[in-house]
């Protein structure tokens, strides 16, 4: 979602319509999550499951709300309970290996990664991931080969500036701050905030970003630097909440 407080209006006007209506439940917990309210997201998303207990993709994002919030085993429960609900649901793979990734389990990390790439194989972020994940496991063949599929991916998708193309090129920013090539970075992120990118993507890269720094230990200067532009981007944008 791009500009939250419109898309809180009109889930919270979808909600006073049919208050028992799980998807839009679910979508405000989303909008939460990426707002990084998260416990506004999660008593959301338990309502949502109330309602709804077997859709997977509501579980799942419960489980992506518990990982961000650093809740690992509550995040493992529900990217499981997901994916038995939905065997072929590659997010929550690949969810559930960034999970073990964080807990220091490599080996079921690797595992996950594989099942999401099985499903979904020209999924450049599973890419990603898997870069970082051998970075941290000392594979560095792997992980160049890796660094350099994650790449051709998110380049092949930025075409004109529809949603897809800002998030490929957001995912491609965080790639470059991932290998600390900071130059590339800058002029990435110029360009990209030239192009009045979406609330919610910059968000979802802020939430990446902070994740690659605290799991490969960047640069605070450059990392924390690039931070405060895309807050200050965000504080000065209109029609934010």
């Amino acid at each position: 979602m791009g500009r939250h407080d419109d898309a809180l209006t009109d889930l919270n006007r979808a909600i006073e319509l049919d208050p028992d209506e799980a998807w839009a439940i679910a979508g405000r917990g989303q909008t939460y999550r990426l707002m990084g309210r998260h416990d506004d997201a999660l008593t959301d998303l338990n309502r949502a499951i109330e309602l709804d207990p077997d859709e997977a993709w509501i579980i799942a994002e419960r489980g992506e709300t518990h990982r961000l919030a650093d809740r690992y085993d509550d995040a493992l429960a529900d990217y499981s309970r997901a994916i038995e609900l939905d065997p072929d649901e590659a997010w929550a793979f690949a969810g559930r290996g960034q999970t073990y990734r964080a807990m220091g389990l490599y080996d079921d990390a690797l595992t996950d990664y594989n099942r999401s790439r099985e499903i979904s194989s020209n999924n450049g972020w599973v890419w990603l991931e898997y870069a970082v994940l051998f970075r941290l496991m000392g594979r560095a063949s792997e992980e160049d080969a890796s660094w350099r599929k994650a790449e051709e991916l998110f380049t092949a998708n930025i075409v004109g500036n529809t949603i897809e193309a800002q998030r490929a090129r957001f995912n491609l920013f965080v790639l470059w701050c991932a290998r600390s090539e900071w130059e590339r970075v800058t002029h990435q992120l110029q360009d990209i905030l030239a192009n009045n990118p979406h609330i919610g993507l910059i968000r979802e890269a802020m939430i990446d970003l902070r994740d690659m720094q605290r799991t490969l230990a960047l640069d605070e200067d450059h990392a924390g630097a690039i931070l405060r532009t895309l807050e200050t981007h965000i504080a000065t944008s209109p029609s934010v909440t």
